[in-house]
């Protein structure tokens, strides 16, 4: 057999799915095109001329001169050989050409002697068919004028096409704004609909007038962190947006922001849109107003007892308790006499206790300042190996005592350098071991894991086989004071502070945390923070 059947070009999967969102496959004739594949004739003066699209198994022909056939396999095609570079294909004879010569198309109809084919090159980067012209006599093939010509009227084609599938998305676009500024007319809610980027389209009565914008004031220029207050503004674009784009919303409490200056604490949703490609094409939000007058006058009572109660502590406990530790540590030491084993006991009981309360003082006065913004961090440069070796060193042997094995994987460069406080988060990994291995028991096994993410940024994972965590009380364990299991205490205590000074840091490096647990067979912890 002397033919040969067009090979698959490299990006075959991505190009027919570009081929297919033209929406153009089995269409009816247009004079559009049709005047094009007429003037491509007449240019090269040629009996034939085609604009053919490649679709999987065939190639059919959206527009033909001179030709009866509505489409042919794509075996046996030359337009098949002709998308694979971006240069004209021509064959002079296809008799003497052997990956011809033998074709059904050459040995019958329509006696193909001649071949000239423009690839059609989408915006996307992808051939997905050719305008192209056919002779039943040989040729030496076309002019410089005639090649010129045939180039202008393909992209010409392409630029139909294109310009076809913009104005039926915009349409689809339309439609949709439409159905969305419907449902924000109805609603008291405050409401916008924005760009993929995060620029204001429309905002609904409700929420103009909840933050002081007239009827017909002019929004040009305003995004969505324009309607934020400057506090909780960064967190859209670092948090919620990405969340939003990764899983498809995002929803938490934020804080509106008046012209006036009035801040609104709300319960937001923040949506992104998609297309059928797959291509985000706009964001929206609602934001419902939570400030009910008691329940801000209830929170502001509980925040003006907290702060006495933590002056309190500051100021009535840290001296004492100073005292009894350094009192302890001198008879514990042997300092001032001995004592029997009972006696000695009883005093590191004492000591433990004592230790303890001293880091449950430490970390509600720890917790205070941050949440006072009293509490600054430390920004510079530290490698992967300089967050994660000291706190797994630090946590060794108290994991070797409870049975627990420690293992580090590391799926990026150690050397990769972080912008952070390099402290705090040693402190923060610490932590999360320290949970962990709190949780796992005897033969458990605790990994630290540390990942770059695709939104430049590094992921910090603790991973344990303990106990685990019921999925309701995850919402939960940032919470001050709040504790998975109580029943648990007696075994593992701990103040209930541990993750909510966490929270705070990663918070402070413009981080999130993300939970996941299996009740019974093990939790992991993840934080993100950014690379730069």
């Amino acid at each position: 057999m002397r033919f040969l059947p067009p090979p698959l070009p490299i990006d075959e999967q991505a190009r027919i799915a570009e081929l297919c969102g033209f929406d153009v496959l089995d269409t009816e004739p247009e004079r559009a095109f049709d005047n094009l594949t007429r003037l491509a004739a007449i240019i090269t003066g040629a009996p034939i001329a085609l604009f053919s699209l490649v679709d999987t198994d065939r190639q059919w022909f959206k527009s033909r001169f001179g030709l009866s056939a509505t489409q042919t396999g794509r075996d046996i095609s030359f337009c098949g050989h002709a998308i694979l570079k971006d240069e004209i294909f021509i064959v002079p004879d296809a008799h003497l050409d052997d990956r011809f010569a033998e074709n059904p198309l050459v040995t019958g109809d329509p006696h193909i002697r001649f071949y000239a084919g423009v690839p059609l090159r989408s915006a996307g980067g992808h051939r997905i068919g050719t305008l192209c012209v056919i002779d039943t006599e040989p040729r030496a093939g076309l002019t410089p004028a005639e090649q010129e010509g045939l180039h202008a009227l393909a992209a010409t084609a392409m630029d139909e096409l294109e310009l076809r599938r913009t104005l039926r998305t915009l349409s689809l676009r339309q439609e949709e704004i439409s159905r969305y500024f419907s449902v924000m007319g109805a609603s008291t809610d405050f409401m916008c609909l924005a760009t993929a980027d995060g620029e204001v389209i429309g905002v609904n009565p409700a929420g103009r007038q909840m933050t002081g914008y007239g009827p017909e004031e002019d929004l040009t220029g305003l995004t969505l962190g324009s309607f934020l207050a400057p506090e909780v503004a960064d967190l859209l674009w670092t948090r919620a947006i990405p969340t939003a784009l990764r899983n498809g919303s995002w929803r938490g409490e934020s804080v509106l922001f008046s012209k006036a200056g009035d801040q609104i604490p709300v319960d937001q949703v923040l949506l992104c849109h998609r297309d059928q490609n797959g291509e985000v094409t706009s964001l929206s939000t609602i934001c419902r107003d939570i400030s009910e007058r008691d329940e801000i006058i209830r929170l502001r009572e509980v925040q003006l007892m907290k702060d006495a109660f933590v002056s309190t502590v500051s100021h009535e406990l840290r001296t004492p308790l100073t005292s009894i530790v350094m009192s302890l540590a001198l008879l514990t030491d042997g300092l001032m006499g001995n004592f029997d084993d009972e006696s000695m006991k009883v005093l590191r009981i004492a000591q433990a206790n004592s230790e303890r309360l001293t880091h449950l003082v430490d970390d509600i006065l720890d917790l205070e300042r941050s949440e006072h913004g009293r509490r600054t961090l430390s920004f510079t440069q530290a490698s992967i190996s300089e967050l994660v070796d000291p706190a797994v060193q630090t946590l060794e042997g108290h994991a070797a005592a409870a049975g627990v094995t420690m293992r580090v994987e590391i799926d990026t460069h150690p050397a990769l350098m972080i912008t952070c406080d390099p402290g705090r988060i040693v402190r923060v990994v610490v932590n999360l071991l320290t949970n962990a291995i709190k949780f796992s028991g005897i033969g458990g096994l605790v990994v630290t894991r540390v990942e770059r993410s695709p939104e430049n940024m590094v992921t910090f994972s603790v991973i344990d086989n303990g106990i685990g965590i019921r999925e309701e009380s995850i919402p939960q364990l940032f919470d001050p004071f709040w504790q998975a299991d109580s029943s648990s205490s007696k075994l593992v205590q701990g103040s209930g502070l541990g993750l909510a000074i966490c929270k705070q840091i990663i918070d402070g490096h413009r981080g999130f945390f993300e939970v996941t647990s299996d009740f019974g067979k093990g939790s992991a912890f993840r934080f993100s923070i950014p690379i730069h």
